[in-house]
């Protein structure tokens, strides 16, 4: 899903992707995220949200992702974490 035109994630958008284990948002315009975005991604292990329009990622949402291991922030608006 890099390099599209991509501007939110929202809750329901994810929803087939139960099983997946790596997900690359990087490059698109992304500037919000649904605090139930990442729910029932249990196997998720990294998340790329780089290079994006983001001044703050919802902790509820990456609250319900129990397996991350590496999640990619960088280049996005975000002044604390």
């Amino acid at each position: 899903m890099e390099d599209n035109s991509i501007a939110s994630i929202d809750e329901d958008d994810l929803q087939t992707t139960a099983n997946v284990q790596e997900l690359y948002f990087a490059r698109n315009k992304i500037s919000r995220i649904s605090c139930f975005a990442f729910r029932n991604l249990d196997s998720l292990q990294i998340l790329d949200l780089g290079w994006n329009n983001l001044s703050s990622v919802p902790s509820a949402a990456l609250a319900r992702v129990p397996s991350l291991r590496i999640l990619t922030l960088k280049n996005n608006l975000i002044r604390f974490v």
